[in-house]
């Protein structure tokens, strides 16, 4: 009777798994916009709006969870259908915002529809690049898996255990990757613009920094697992084994902070053998233009002007024009345009870079002060 008992439970829990998967599954194009435009945000280093959209679609999460699962404020009592509905709502709602927040924020990236088509050798750079985050992600899936399986044929309570320590992790390992995300875009810049001892500096900071926060989640799940455990009602039974294992599991922390950043390391590695290792791309990083400051534009109240680039030799920019790579300004607010820049614009353009900042994404007129 008892192992009826379980069958019936747990075919009630696939069930219910079901369709929590299949709402998320299909509905998941939400997630993967906002991860696109998220990294989008990331690649010019505005890292805060990062934050505010997967914020926002954590905090509509957790308010609609209660709503829809319990039918509060005169909604229907839809259940696990209802997590599973909060969830997708939170994904879609900050999708919408990274969106909008690209299209008003990032002027460094502008999209356009224009000229779009797929094109098989950046498909392939993307996955080259792309594959070792595939790979370790899904090693993680792999193993909790594994872990259920094999825990659950000790006991139900060994694998709550597991799900309770992997709720409490994330509170010392996403810290960590806030910082993972954050160094890449700085490691790129600099990496393009040549600066070999900025790269490694930023890169020393990190990991000291990322060692400090894995040091103290460290001492924090040594000290105290059992109130930790105490947090999710831990009954006796799940704290004579989650005491142990939460301490044994938390020695594995320092060193999990190293891996996570030499996994940055080895996909930089692999941006430089697939990108940056090209003829002309060094070329450009040695025939970089030497700045020419005419005057701070926003001290001028002067009349702004839209004129045809090669016209624009000798006047004040009012706009910043970047390429990448290298990486570097080859304008800013301010400075003088010169023949030399403008020679090295149409030189970074005829080698394929990728060009941002003006309001005319071709760079075929420029804004001067008059």
């Amino acid at each position: 009777a008892c192992r009826s008992g379980m069958g019936q439970s747990a075919a009630h829990a696939g069930g219910r798994g079901k369709q929590y998967l299949t709402i998320c599954c299909c509905l998941s194009f939400g997630i993967f916009t906002q991860l696109m435009f998220e990294r989008m945000l990331q690649a010019t280093g505005k890292t805060v709006y990062t934050m505010i959209t997967q914020t926002t679609g954590a905090v509509i999460n957790i308010i609609l969870d209660p709503i829809l699962i319990f039918g509060l404020f005169g909604f229907p009592k839809m259940g696990i259908t209802g997590a599973a509905a909060a969830t997708v709502i939170g994904q879609m709602i900050a999708a919408v915002l990274a969106v909008v927040i690209n299209q008003t924020r990032n002027k460094e990236i502008q999209l356009s529809l224009k000229g779009f088509r797929p094109d098989g050798t950046i498909i392939g750079q993307i996955y080259a690049i792309g594959v070792p985050s595939i790979v370790m992600q899904a090693i993680g899936s792999v193993m909790n898996y594994g872990m259920n399986r094999i825990l659950i044929s000790f006991s139900s309570t060994a694998t709550a255990v597991f799900g309770v320590y992997f709720k409490l992790q994330s509170f010392v390992f996403m810290p960590a990757f806030g910082l993972n995300n954050g160094v890449i875009p700085v490691m790129a810049y600099n990496y393009g613009a040549g600066s070999r001892e900025r790269v490694v500096k930023t890169l020393r900071h990190t990991v000291t920094y990322a060692v400090c926060i894995m040091a103290i989640g460290l001492l924090i799940f040594q000290l105290f697992p059992t109130q930790l455990l105490k947090m999710f009602s831990a009954s006796d039974t799940m704290l004579s084994l989650g005491v142990p294992a939460l301490r044994i599991i938390s020695l594995s922390f320092i060193l999990a902070g190293f891996g996570r950043f030499k996994m940055t390391i080895q996909m930089h590695k692999k941006v430089k053998i697939t990108v940056l290792r090209t003829e002309y791309y060094q070329e450009l990083a040695e025939q970089y233009a030497i700045p020419n400051l005419g005057k701070c534009p926003f001290h001028q109240k002067g009349q702004v002007l839209y004129m045809p680039l090669r016209e624009t030799e000798g006047m004040v920019c009012s706009e910043f024009v970047m390429c990448y790579p290298p990486g570097i300004p080859i304008l800013a607010p301010g400075e003088r345009i010169t023949k030399e820049i403008l020679n090295y614009i149409e030189y970074a353009k005829a080698k394929g870079c990728s060009m941002t900042g003006p309001e005319d994404p071709e760079i075929l007129h420029l804004n001067v002060l008059a």
